[in-house]
């Protein structure tokens, strides 16, 4: 046998034998524990938890709503919790931080019991399962907690003082160490201080039922209370005001000088409050788009109307876009919402914006907008290019310079594009009743609630005017 295939031969046994080694190694890595971020592997085998196995849950076929779900962030949640019976708490204050620090958050199970003692399980925002879990550590645990994460939230502070960007970011991040209620307090007032009580009064609320917290100063104390009572929360308003008298019966001290209570009462009081409960000033009633209006039970019996399109070719086209709605099965959602203040409906159409009395509905004032729908009929200019808009996704018939309707068989296109046909979804002749499936088109007109919300803050009313068309159909191809 020459040498040289005597080299081959040992060559190819040594190589037999590496493979070989390889593959056993990697059959003894899927028998043991599977550790995950410093997970100590005792407490995570009580799941039989392995690497192949380690991969999320999928969600059951027939849920018809999947939330975003991190199944590393259930694992530590649980991990967490087993550290804090056993008192291990370097580990599940890790743990938990981790959490807390994630810049983005996502949602969990969690199990609970209902009013009979049954166990369900509910959804949960894994960054408000973790900062419960650090708010019910028991007192060793939040003395390690304030030693651990104090100082890091401190030295985050001082960089914090003037950027409420940063301020939010401590308060998120160490919410139970003195610096994140220092920040969270700051943040409030920076929000109080330029007309935000909304913002404010959450800050100040997430401090009062804050578990364990420190006791409020008074000046915070009376911050508070004015940011509940500008924002029109009067039952936080008045917690804040019973613990403000139990802390400083004598007054408040105020640079050199200490205010009365009595003072500090008819101060709050001459603020303003939110507008009454009847009047409607944006979308939803209010910022927090919580508003409860305040009345009885509707009779349902309409006491006035009025027609919010002038114009025939207006009406036609919502006629069209209302035929298009119901041919498809498809409940009619109309994106124009009026708004009240005082004894006045202000309300979107599609002219302008225009006022009429709540009582008679008599036209008080109207507005009208060069950009609305019918503004832009007016023009001549202007119609030419909604009309050449309708006829490029197929609905040219609705819209004609003789205020006729020509129906579906009535053009060519424009630039090569066939009526109804874009994107390779062809309208066809007859669908839908006779209607062109990108009959859609004139649905715009009634379904764009950028352009139906209104607001106002009692002395001008806000409004966007603008014509809600999508980009002609050339440029999407493109």
């Amino acid at each position: 046998m020459s040498t040289r295939l005597r080299l081959t031969r040992v060559l190819f046994v040594c190589l037999t034998a590496l493979v070989l080694a390889t593959f056993l190694q990697s059959s003894d890595a899927l028998e043991r524990p599977l550790k995950v971020c410093g997970f100590r592997p005792e407490l995570l085998a009580r799941n039989n938890v392995q690497q192949a196995s380690s991969l999320p849950p999928s969600a059951p076929v027939s849920e018809p709503l999947t939330l975003p779900t991190d199944w590393l962030a259930r694992k530590k949640i649980e991990t967490a919790v087993d550290y804090i019976k056993e008192q291990q708490w370097p580990e599940a204050v890790r743990l938990l931080q981790a959490i807390l620090d994630a810049r983005e958050d996502t949602f969990l199970q969690v199990e609970e019991k209902d009013t009979d003692g049954r166990p369900i399980l509910r959804y949960t925002s894994a960054r408000v399962e973790a900062e419960r879990l650090v708010g019910s550590l028991p007192p060793a645990g939040m003395e390690y907690y304030q030693l651990h994460a104090g100082r890091l939230a401190a030295d985050r502070l001082k960089e914090a003082r003037n950027d409420a960007h940063l301020l939010a970011e401590v308060a998120r991040r160490y919410f139970h160490t003195k610096a994140g209620a220092e920040a969270l307090t700051l943040l409030g007032v920076h929000h109080l201080d330029r007309g935000r009580s909304g913002l404010a009064a959450d800050c100040f609320r997430r401090l009062l039922h804050r578990e364990r917290t420190e006791q409020l100063t008074p000046l915070t104390l009376f911050q508070a209370a004015m940011a509940f009572h500008q924002a029109g929360d009067l039952v936080h308003e008045e917690l804040a005001w019973r613990r403000l008298v139990a802390q400083a019966p004598g007054g408040l001290r105020l640079g050199r000088q200490v205010v009365s209570l009595e003072r500090l009462r008819k101060e709050l009081d001459r603020m303003p409050r939110p507008a009454a409960a009847a009047d409607w000033p944006l979308f939803r009633g209010n910022p927090a788009r919580t508003g409860c209006g305040d009345g009885d039970i509707p009779w349902l019996e309409p006491r006035w109307q009025i027609a919010t399109a002038e114009r025939p070719e207006t009406r036609r086209c919502i006629e069209t876009g209302l035929r298009y709605q119901e041919g498809i099965r498809e409940p009619v959602m109309p994106a124009f919402f009026p708004v009240t203040a005082g004894n006045k409906v202000i309300y979107r159409s599609h002219g302008g914006v225009a006022a009429v009395d709540v009582r008679t509905g008599h036209e008080l004032w109207k507005s009208p907008l060069p950009l609305s729908f019918e503004g832009i009929l007016r023009d001549p200019g202007k119609k030419v290019q909604v009309e050449q808009w309708m006829r490029l996704y197929g609905a040219f018939g609705l819209i004609s310079s003789t205020g006729g309707n020509a129906g579906p068989a009535g053009g060519a296109g424009i630039g090569g594009i066939p009526p109804g046909n874009l994107g390779g979804v062809p309208s066809g002749s007859g669908s839908l009743g006779g209607l062109p499936t990108n009959a859609w088109a004139s649905t715009l007109l009634f379904n764009n609630c950028v352009q139906g919300t209104l607001s106002t803050d009692h002395r001008r009313v806000y409004a966007v005017e603008d014509l809600p068309l999508p980009p002609p159909p050339e440029l999407i191809q493109d």
